[in-house]
């Protein structure tokens, strides 16, 4: 449910864009989950094998790295939806400390902006994704893989592109929250 709602003053579709959201939230956490352990056993044989083996891991080096990325790319838009990201609210700031604007007025404005903000990250992100897709379009029809692990590099980048749909996913659906929210204030 979102913005304080009651569940019967959902629109349909609304109700449906939220089911699909929590899918998408559940694939992250366990993906994320997944991402995690795995980045700490990796990062852990790697530390055994260089501190008391003595012996050179390169491919647990270059998994982690990969796996870091990926969880950067896919834990963004889990932080997109949960207001996780870092932000700069000098704006909402000097907002607030207005005098004489009401406060629906002041977190209607305040609104407005963050509404504006989300619609600009999903516009870039839309074209990163366009771009980012086509490249790893064209890395698929190559032969590249990754230096030690020998993975074929679309699989090394693809999670960076999905990881971007989602934050796109996720962005779309908080903008028409906050739209539901501006419009019902607004009454």
């Amino acid at each position: 449910m979102y913005m304080g709602e009651s569940k019967t003053a959902i629109p349909r579709y609304m109700d449906t864009f939220e089911k699909i959201n929590n899918c998408f939230l559940y694939f992250e956490k366990v993906v994320l989950t997944f991402c995690t352990i795995a980045l700490v056993i990796a990062i852990f044989i790697q530390v055994v094998c260089r501190y008391i083996l003595l012996i050179s891991t390169p491919w647990a080096e270059e998994l982690a790295r990969y796996l870091f990325v990926w969880m950067a790319y896919l834990g963004g838009g889990y932080a997109l939806h949960t207001g996780g990201q870092i932000e700069i609210d000098i704006a909402p700031t000097i907002i607030r400390s207005l005098k004489g604007i009401s406060t629906a007025a002041k977190d209607r404005v305040i609104l407005l902006l963050k509404t504006a903000g989300m619609v600009i990250t999903v516009v870039f992100l839309l074209g990163f994704c366009r771009v980012f897709g086509d490249y790893v379009l064209f890395i698929a029809g190559g032969s590249q893989t990754s230096q030690t692990m020998h993975i074929p590099m679309w699989i090394v980048y693809f999670p960076v592109l999905i990881g971007s749909f989602i934050t796109v996913w996720h962005g779309a659906y908080r903008i028409l929250c906050n739209i539901r929210q501006i419009s019902a204030n607004a009454n």
